[in-house]
């Protein structure tokens, strides 16, 4: 009898150090589990957040470059308004003429171009009061030879951009300026001589138009109907204090610092306190004009939160039900065992029973 009862604490022993090996490897293995099930949502989130944020970058890239056609198409157009006055035959005729009293000093009364002056001041006046603004034809000494009514003098900087196209040949825009509620663009646009071939294009005088483009801006800056809440367009004008056009487009206003770049980010919003993932071109034709998309940060980060949410609810979930799982095994192994040793107890009773 003393040999059974001296077996009891060992195999009591031998039971308890097993409930221990249960409990630890139960607890370790829901533990790598809870890692791998996190690390896979945190890995299938990066990925998505990345390709999210590659979608995003494509989106606004295109609607940029898309936006940059709109306005290079507007230009041309405006471009197309002036050459029908530069390239006229009767215009070029008359800045040869202009250019040949420079050449040949004389009694004023007595240049020819004098005579042609009357209808080339109408003909800029039937210009501009079908397209608004003033125009003024420019000799090669930067005198006014024909103008529109009411055309202001030319300020230095107009000069220089004249200059600029009597030397380089090549039309010229000047930056956007504001003048009350109304917004203006410069045109430079060269006058060839009539009398030299294309082959030697030579400036005769400059067309220097001054349009008002407000309304233009503001229909190029009106949304698409694909642009969601959020999705903005912007035209920055590039310079010392980089300057966006207002919606209303009634004037120009400072950017925000940081907010203004070339390459895809998040960055602060140009108009406004939130942030957004931003993009900028520049204007084909407007050296000095950025065309700026940009969305709402907060909002196109929303579906990825949402996944994000999603990712790691499953993992919980998975993690959870691993855990029950273990429980589960474990509480079916101590049952087993107590069932065993319960078993081995009656036994051990029955034994000293019949002794």
């Amino acid at each position: 009898m003393m040999n059974l009862l001296s077996t009891m604490p060992r195999e009591l022993r031998r039971e308890n150090l097993s409930w221990w090996r249960v409990l630890v490897i139960g607890l370790l293995t829901v533990l790598l589990a809870a890692i791998l099930a996190f690390s896979g949502a945190h890995v299938l989130y990066l990925t998505r957040a990345e390709n999210y944020q590659e979608s995003i970058k494509r989106t606004l890239r295109l609607r940029a470059s898309a936006k940059t056609e709109v306005v290079a198409t507007w230009a041309a157009a405006q471009r197309q308004l002036l050459q029908h006055i530069t390239q006229a035959d009767v215009v070029r005729l008359f800045a040869a003429d202009v250019e040949m009293s420079l050449l040949k000093p004389g009694n004023a009364k007595d240049y020819p171009y004098l005579a042609q002056q009357p209808y080339m001041n109408v003909l800029l006046s039937d210009f501009t009061r079908q397209n608004g603004g003033h125009a003024v034809l420019l000799n090669r000494q930067f005198a006014a030879v024909a103008s529109s009514p009411n055309a202001p003098t030319l300020t230095p900087e107009q000069q220089a951009v004249v200059e600029q196209v009597l030397v380089g040949a090549q039309a010229q825009t000047m930056p956007l300026s504001p003048q009350g509620v109304e917004l203006l663009l410069t045109w430079a646009q060269p006058v060839f001589n009539l009398a030299v071939t294309d082959q030697e294009q030579h400036v005769a005088a400059v067309l220097l138009w001054q349009q008002p483009v407000s309304q233009a801006l503001v229909s190029l800056l009106r949304p698409s109907p694909l642009y969601e809440a959020g999705d903005v367009t912007h035209f920055v004008v590039v310079g010392s204090v980089p300057q966006y056009v207002l919606p209303t487009g009634e004037g120009l206003a400072a950017v925000a610092p940081g907010s203004v770049d070339r390459g895809f980010a998040q960055r602060p919003a140009i108009e406004g306190d939130r942030q957004v993932f931003s993009v900028s071109r520049p204007a084909r034709d407007f050296p000095w004009l950025l065309v700026a998309e940009s969305t709402d940060a907060a909002r196109a980060m929303l579906p990825l939160r949402r996944a994000q949410v999603t990712f790691y609810s499953l993992a919980t979930l998975a993690t959870l039900a691993l855990t029950a799982l273990v429980l589960a095994i474990g509480w079916q192994h101590i049952n087993s065992k107590n069932k065993a040793l319960a078993d081995q107890y009656r036994d051990l009773a029955q034994r000293i029973n019949a002794q």
